[in-house]
């Protein structure tokens, strides 16, 4: 019996997530885990000789992660699916707090975990991190999140989740999640932790992957079935940044101060919301177009 499936994306090529799997696996491990690596790239799992036996490879070069994980998705067996990313790295007791989340928690579909910066040199870095992560920084609160899980450490039980054989992509992020935030089955549990290893390098760059990301899901929720009127949508992206910044400065303030960069960093949230936001109006009225293959 398979109990927990870890779908992992990635459009690089190896050794690009070295540090992602090692973490995984060199981790306090369950019994019935599997982790299957969509790689995009094609050149982007580890040598045969090297594989750990629970690891399942899935190739398809040239797809975005959103296509990725829609594939591993459907592959996965596990009472438990999480997803993470590689440009992570996983606590040593991750495997085992997602399923230990899900036993604390038997009436939520989906956990959000904790995500911690592991690129906090630059306050862009941080001001990236916080955009996405500011809900999920621990402690984090014994509620409901404001912020759907990430696909950075979030997992799912499957057969309550109803995930179908093929699903489309961009499902988990634009379909599933919504739905159970709407449904009040999502809840936060900081014992699965990851660190969240991403630096753009700059403002430019930073603000340019923001309006992809913001461009892909608005593009691929567009494309959805059950999708918002189109002026309904415009006024939600409208209201989109403002709602973005209040959202990343409420979850700070429930946590610890953080250090001056950080601080820094959530003084370019807002820049960074907007760049997002002009990605989502983007994608609602000119589709995602490359937006999607341009993101890991």
């Amino acid at each position: 019996m398979t109990a927990l499936s870890i779908i992992l994306a990635t459009t690089h090529r190896w050794p690009e997530v070295e540090s992602t799997l090692s973490s995984i696996f060199a981790g306090d491990t369950p019994d019935g885990l599997e982790v299957i690596l969509c790689d995009g790239h094609g050149a982007g799992a580890p040598p045969l000789s090297t594989r750990d036996p629970r690891l399942r490879v899935v190739t398809a070069a040239g797809e975005s992660v959103f296509a990725l994980r829609a594939r591993g998705l459907g592959l996965a067996q596990g009472a438990v699916v999480a997803m993470t990313e590689d440009h992570c790295v996983a606590a040593p007791d991750w495997t085992r707090e997602l399923l230990a989340a899900h036993a604390r928690h038997p009436e939520a579909v989906a956990i959000a975990g904790a995500v911690t910066n592991g690129a906090a040199e630059r306050a862009w870095d941080w001001a990236n991190f916080l955009m996405t992560f500011a809900d999920h920084l621990p402690p984090m609160p014994d509620a409901r999140t404001v912020r759907a899980p990430s696909v950075a450490n979030g997992s799912v039980k499957r057969e309550v989740a109803f995930i179908p054989a093929n699903p489309k992509p961009g499902w988990l992020e634009t379909a599933l999640m919504g739905r159970l935030m709407d449904a009040g089955l999502v809840v936060r549990d900081d014992g699965p932790r990851v660190s969240h290893v991403q630096s753009h390098g700059g403002g430019l760059a930073t603000l340019t992957a923001h309006f992809h990301n913001g461009r892909a899901t608005a593009g691929l929720r567009a494309a959805s079935p059950g999708v918002h009127a189109v002026l309904d949508e415009r006024g939600r992206i409208a209201a989109l940044p403002a709602k973005l910044t209040r959202e990343m400065r409420a979850a700070l303030t429930s946590r610890p101060p953080l250090p001056g960069r950080a601080a820094a960093g959530a003084r370019i949230v807002p820049l960074i919301a907007a760049a997002h936001g002009a990605g989502e109006l983007t994608g609602l009225l000119a589709g995602v177009g490359r937006s999607a293959e341009l993101l890991d």
